[in-house]
């Protein structure tokens, strides 16, 4: 079974060009008519190429592959960077899956599919259902970047109570907090601006500190850490910058 799609790639002198995917769907494919896509940082390395931008897609399943059974024509789901795990190598079967040795990757491969389209191709593996009551223009940045800080609270075994420091208050770091204040934590966020100050303590920080002025001789003990942001200092140096 074949389909056709149109979709927005990269070019060589950075414009966005349309264009039409033609693909065979496989038996552990799914057809995804895309409704609503997310914009990560990430997508400006790829202006300049011929990649199908964008890997933060919700959408409609309109057609399965002949071994799909996990979801159904109809259901709304979301998809991200990661297009395929084997689902049986070791960090498959311990829950390390974004580790998967045989993983395929958004850029990588494939690079006539993204979310800057109308339709995708994608693995069931890699297909997440959308709750309802969920709107589709809040999912689509989770599946990237809130997927990211999950993963790194969740796996390190962040708990109730437990102090987490973030570092950085973009598209990563301000869902690290909200995420993190959901979750019980106590969120302690660090900075080199007073800048997004009440931002942070309006996502749901409990703590606000600059890195420049944090007195060591009382500041409490971090029980995690989230670099969140791109330019981190020397957070060894006496100034904590």
């Amino acid at each position: 079974m074949q389909v056709s799609f149109e979709v927005y790639r990269g070019s060589p002198d950075g414009h966005i060009v349309s264009d039409t995917t033609t693909r065979a769907l496989g038996p552990t494919e799914v057809y995804i008519e895309i409704t609503h896509s997310g914009i990560c940082a990430s997508d400006k390395y790829f202006w300049n190429t011929t990649q199908v931008l964008g890997h933060e897609g919700v959408g409609i399943i309109r057609l399965l592959g002949s071994n799909v059974t996990t979801v159904k024509v109809g259901d709304r789901v979301g998809f991200g960077y990661v297009r395929k795990v084997c689902g049986a190598c070791d960090n498959c079967e311990t829950g390390w899956d974004q580790y998967c040795r045989n993983i395929r990757l958004y850029g990588d491969c494939d690079f006539d599919v993204g979310s800057f389209s109308h339709g995708t191709v994608w693995d069931v593996s890699c297909v997440f259902p959308i709750p309802d009551g969920y709107l589709s223009e809040d999912a689509a940045p989770l599946i990237c970047a809130g997927a990211t800080v999950w993963n790194c609270l969740s796996h390190f075994g962040a708990r109730p109570t437990d102090r987490v420091g973030i570092i950085g208050i973009g598209g990563l770091g301000h869902l690290a907090i909200k995420i993190a204040a959901e979750m019980g934590c106590q969120v302690v966020v660090l900075s080199r601006s007073d800048e997004k100050k009440a931002d942070a303590l309006q996502y749901g920080a409990a703590e606000f500190h600059l890195l420049d002025q944090i007195d060591r001789s009382s500041f409490q003990r971090l029980n995690h850490l989230l670099l969140c942001g791109s330019h981190m200092g020397d957070l060894a140096s006496p100034h904590g910058y």
